[in-house]
């Protein structure tokens, strides 16, 4: 499954954004991305990640107050099928 992004407190990781969000079909994400990658596709869903500092809310992601969390964005490569 493909993570796009993580995001870390000191006891590990707390939440991500994978292909459970940018292959949903349902409405209502409920990932960190806060629905900027819902359904989306893969590729879409890269080309987000280039302007993540705009639209990521950290402090949608849950996290104790004053906590200190990392978010790591994956280097993703995307396999491309052979025509």
């Amino acid at each position: 499954m493909t993570t796009l992004i993580t995001a870390y407190d000191k006891s590990g990781p707390i939440g991500r954004c994978d292909a459970k969000c940018h292959y949903a079909y349902q409405p209502g994400c409920t990932c960190i991305c806060g629905g900027k990658n819902h359904g989306v596709g893969i590729h879409k869903a890269i080309e987000n990640l280039e302007s993540i500092e705009e639209w990521l809310d950290l402090e949608a992601i849950p996290h104790e107050t004053g906590e200190t969390i990392s978010v790591i964005v994956s280097d993703v490569q995307v396999p491309m099928p052979l025509a």
